[in-house]
């Protein structure tokens, strides 16, 4: 039970515990003449609850109204019980007050405290012979509140209040990756600093007899959210915690890697929630912006390895290797890639100088390569051979026909060589090939061609074409022609 506290009225001098006479069940005459003693409870403060009152001669027993006078009798005969009479007021007191003192005519009354919110005081009266005391009481209750402080486990203190009053409390610390939400004073009080905040009858109900309410820090960990640049939230964690990302990205010809951190780290679903990364949420009010990282997914192309022309159509064309290579989404193959990432060797050549973006996951990406061989003069020798050796931008398209006993055609591109070959020993039976060059809008054709005359014919559809002819064995002949096609703006 908390200490009893000692209180001091302007009619007290000490607080003592009565002991009741023995009461009687009731006066008779044997009592003599009935002495009436009467007592007006004027009224208290907002902190009394009740008062109540009884007699040891039984002669009242019952509440008692403010303004309310009661009379208690004894009798007169001084060796009847009866001649004595101990009237006893019981206040209860609301939680967190207690009785300050009265005010009034209030005699010899004696106060005790009897529990919390309890306080008894009683007066003393007797047959009223001359010789005898006993005056009318009138009396108001006067309470306060007690001054409550609140206490950690370490007897520190954290805050203090009276009862029905607001609060003051410190707030509390919190572990990093954890806020303070509150202060726990039971399993069902929790409370903070807040303007709303009084101290509650149940409160103090768990005051110790210092008027100490022990309370311990409630702590909760802190949800952190994870935001793309847009604001947009797309995950969140606890320290200590997997961290989950709701949000699904994707990003064509990639794989998702990650979530990139503003130090480059890279989490996920199912990565922890680390202290380090809280110092960086720190810094940004528990939120940070991530980045969504991804690697390119590899995509597959095919190298076609030929000898002088992809057409196969009897002309030299032959190929040699089918090879299939892998490289990341949006890699650009070109002869620069071919030679220094692939390590093909230059006598391999890219036909039509194509060069290709790896940018379609679905496409079927081809380059054709073609290694030159050529035809050289020799003893018997019956073969000639003709390379598209360079051009520029204003070249669309080049075809060819070979003229003698067959007749072949196809599109010839960039760094591809037709092969022919004669019969050596019928001079009366050459061939013939012609070229068809297909320029620009505006433009004519130059031709550079050692070992001809570099005449064009303007076919005046666009097209310009040239020839050459050979027959016999190439012995002591030109056996091979480079051509370069250029164009200038058309007079």
């Amino acid at each position: 039970m908390r200490k009893l506290k000692v209180f001091s009225a302007m009619f007290l001098a000490s607080l003592m515990t009565m002991s009741v006479a023995t009461s009687v069940s009731a006066l008779s005459w044997k009592d003599g003449a009935l002495s009436k003693y009467y007592f007006t409870y004027t009224g208290g403060d907002e902190g009394v609850v009740s008062v109540t009152a009884s007699d040891t001669n039984n002669t009242y027993n019952g509440a008692v109204e403010e303004g309310q006078t009661i009379v208690t009798k004894t009798g007169t005969i001084a060796w009847r019980d009866s001649y004595t009479n101990v009237t006893t007021f019981t206040v209860d007191v609301k939680p967190g007050y207690y009785i300050a003192g009265f005010n009034g005519n209030v005699g010899d009354g004696k106060l005790s405290q009897v529990d919390e919110d309890t306080y008894t005081f009683q007066f003393t009266d007797k047959g009223a012979e001359a010789w005898c005391y006993g005056d009318d009481v009138d009396f108001s209750i006067n309470t306060e509140k007690y001054d409550y402080i609140f206490v950690d486990k370490n007897g520190r203190q954290v805050g203090a209040g009276k009862v029905g009053e607001k609060v003051i409390i410190e707030n509390g610390q919190a572990p990093a990756g954890y806020q303070f939400d509150g202060w726990k004073l039971s399993d069902e009080i929790v409370i903070k600093n807040d303007e709303n905040v009084k101290l509650t009858e149940d409160m103090v109900k768990l005051a110790n007899e210092s008027y100490e309410i022990t309370v311990e820090p409630v702590t909760s960990k802190i949800v952190y959210k994870f935001v793309i640049k847009e604001g947009i939230k797309v995950g969140e964690g606890k320290i200590g915690e997997e961290i989950i990302f709701d949000q699904v990205v994707d990003k064509y010809g990639h794989d998702f890697k990650g979530w990139k951190l503003e130090d480059g780290t890279l989490i996920d679903n199912g990565s922890t929630l680390t202290y380090d990364i809280i110092d960086l949420l720190k810094l940004n009010n528990n939120v940070l912006v991530v980045e969504p990282e991804f690697v390119k997914k590899d995509v597959k192309f095919t190298l076609n390895k030929y000898i002088n022309n992809n057409d196969k159509n009897g002309y030299g064309g032959e190929l040699v290797e089918e090879v299939s290579f892998e490289a990341p989404f949006g890699t650009i193959i070109d002869e620069n890639y071919i030679r220094n990432v692939l390590g093909i060797t230059s006598e391999y050549k890219v036909i039509g100088e194509k060069s290709i973006v790896l940018n379609n996951l679905d496409e079927n990406y081809v380059i054709d390569l073609a290694k030159e061989d050529k035809a050289y003069s020799g003893a018997l020798r019956e073969d000639y051979s003709f390379t598209y050796a360079s051009k520029d931008d204003g070249i669309e398209s080049v075809s060819y026909v070979v003229n003698g006993k067959e007749e072949k055609g196809s599109i010839l591109d960039l760094n591809e060589t037709v092969k022919i070959t004669v019969n050596g020993w019928d001079l009366t039976n050459p061939k013939t090939i012609k070229f068809t060059v297909k320029v620009a809008d505006g433009k004519e054709l130059v031709l550079n061609c050692p070992g001809t005359d570099n005449e064009v014919t303007n076919n005046g559809d666009g097209t310009y074409s040239f020839q050459i002819t050979v027959n016999g064995f190439n012995n002591n002949k030109q056996a091979h022609f480079d051509f370069s096609l250029n164009t200038v703006d058309k007079q």
